[in-house]
């Protein structure tokens, strides 16, 4: 979390502030920058932008001059790029200037996973890579004279320092570690703040990539047989007085056994699911679908013994067994852990002995992932459910009867031939929902909106009078047009937006439809997040 100055620091900070607006508003038209060259065209490896400039030093690092000049607009920059990004929307860009504030996409600023450490004692052109330690994101304001977000780069003593007598801001000596929204790490050293002319909010600074921090293994000991171990991503072993109801653990360990802070485990949301790669540095993004939850297991014991306990089933399957030696032996494998506060890990387990473990447990960014999925609704018996957050589809036990749901189920949306519900209202206990986006293009939907999303209700069903009622979707069942000369069915140019029985969203358009059998893309936020 990020470290707060103390009440005499903040005075300082906002009077220098207050002092810097004032005199930014007196003295402004005076020092406005001048005219200079054109910018030259943006070749791939020095691109400029309207507000950037770059300068390669030839030795890795770059020269930037951002002009933060506006009372009101954000400058992002995307650091993989080096390219300007709108930081108005909740993508591509990593870090973001206005004036004298600093913000990243991390924390309460967005969801890229931003996060950012300083150290003081280093110089920059002497760094090769970056701490292990020490990382913090954008926090909600706290007790300062402005409305933003409390970031990195402005906790303790800032990154600056200010002159009561000269009203100049001058910039500490501290080098600043960036993991970006990519998980590439880079490292920066603000320079200056007035351009040759006097004018302010010119920011310079010097920067560059550097390797990433070398994972630290922890040592996890969990060789009680009564006892759990808890985990907390970033932070290694934690101690928690009330695993039941608290969020401050992620992972627990007993003897070979696995649970999250999720399912019936704990009050989080977490989960998890087998990374693609199983080489764990190349593991750089979360993405969003396939958690598996925790749910009641079978523990180990004798045939018939009837003993269930919370487990995660992926996670428990982390180990070979030889029956001749009794050696249990780690899988070559990497575990993306969805955490109890919706934020995302990868896990490997690289020893373990009589319940002693060493392992990588280590937080990164997170990718809303697309998927694409066939639901066969072409029998008209049978109501098939879809859970987004899972990607899975089957049909809903008990058989239904007529257009009755469940009241509880696994699923979000469900299909039967051209009707559609969600597990809302009259269609199930769920507080699923849906509406219409306002955007047709798939990929302009970045966000979910805020709603109101439209619950199931009872609805006329197609066909001639006294065909009665049913229970649907009425956002979701505007769904096509139909021809009554041909008698097809076409999906309409739109993008739903439907909130899971999670409390998650997913945007969805059907892309086609023949004959019960539908084609759907939809990304998927995960748990705690709106962003696509």
């Amino acid at each position: 979390m990020t470290v707060f100055a103390s009440s005499s620091t903040l005075f300082r900070r906002a009077a220098s502030a207050l002092l810097l607006t004032g005199w930014v508003v007196a003295c402004g038209p005076d020092l406005q920058p001048e005219p200079g060259d054109p910018p030259p065209e943006n070749p791939p490896e020095n691109p400029q932008d309207t507000h950037l400039r770059h300068v390669d030093n030839g030795d890795g690092t770059f020269t930037t001059t951002v002009d933060a000049t506006s009372q009101t607009e954000w400058i992002g920059m995307d650091l993989d790029t080096r390219r300007q990004e709108s930081a108005g929307t909740d993508a591509k860009w990593d870090v973001a200037f206005q004036r004298f504030h600093i913000r990243t996409r991390g924390g309460t600023s967005g969801t890229g996973g931003v996060e950012v450490a300083m150290l003081s004692s280093v110089e920059l052109t002497q760094v090769s890579q970056a701490p292990q330690a020490g990382y913090t994101v954008d926090a909600v304001d706290g007790d300062d004279e402005d409305t933003n977000p409390d970031s990195p780069f402005e906790g303790g003593e800032g990154w600056y320092s200010y002159d009561l007598a000269t009203h100049k801001l001058t910039p500490r000596a501290q080098v600043y570690f960036i993991r970006s929204d990519t998980g590439a790490y880079f490292k920066l050293q603000l320079t200056g703040y007035y351009d040759a002319a006097g004018t302010p909010a010119m920011l310079q600074f010097r920067w560059g990539p550097v390797q990433a921090p070398a994972p630290a293994e922890l040592q996890v000991n969990a060789e009680s047989s009564t006892d759990w171990t808890f985990l907390q991503a970033g932070k290694g072993v934690v101690q928690v007085s009330n695993p039941e109801s608290s969020l401050e653990w992620d992972v627990a360990v007993r003897r070979t056994q696995f649970r999250t802070n999720g399912g019936v485990s704990g009050p989080g949301v977490g989960g998890a699911r087998i990374a693609e790669q199983t080489d764990f540095p190349a593991v750089q993004r979360a993405l969003t679908v396939g958690y598996v939850l925790d749910e009641q297991r079978p523990v180990a014991g004798p045939p018939g013994s009837g003993t269930t306990a919370p487990a995660n089933p992926t996670l428990n399957d982390w180990y070979d067994y030889d029956l001749n030696t009794h050696v249990v032996t780690p899988k070559n494998r990497v575990f993306l852990v969805r955490t109890a506060r919706g934020d995302y890990a990868r896990l490997r387990i690289t020893s373990y002995a009589s319940g002693k473990y060493s392992v990588l447990f280590t937080p990164v960014p997170v990718q809303p992932e697309t998927v694409k999925l066939t639901v066969d609704a072409s029998d008209a018996s049978k109501t098939i459910g879809v859970r987004l957050g899972q990607g899975t589809v089957a049909a809903l036990t008990p058989p239904t009867e007529g257009f009755a749901e469940p009241a509880v189920g696994n699923w979000d949306i469900s299909f039967k031939r051209t009707w559609l519900q969600t597990n809302s209202g009259t269609s199930g206990s769920g507080q699923a929902g849906a509406l219409v986006a306002e955007d047709t293009e798939f990929s302009a939907v970045t966000r979910a909106a805020e709603g109101p999303y439209t619950a199931d209700t009872m609805l006329p069903v197609a066909g001639p009078p006294g065909s009665g009622e049913a229970s649907g979707n009425a956002v979701l069942n505007d769904w096509y047009d139909y021809d009554t000369t041909t008698h097809v069915v076409t999906p309409k140019a739109r993008v739903f937006l439907v909130k899971t029985v999670e409390g998650a969203f997913a945007k969805v358009r059907i892309l086609t439809y023949s004959g019960g059998t539908f084609t759907l893309e939809y990304t998927y936020s995960g748990p705690g997040r709106t962003s696509f």
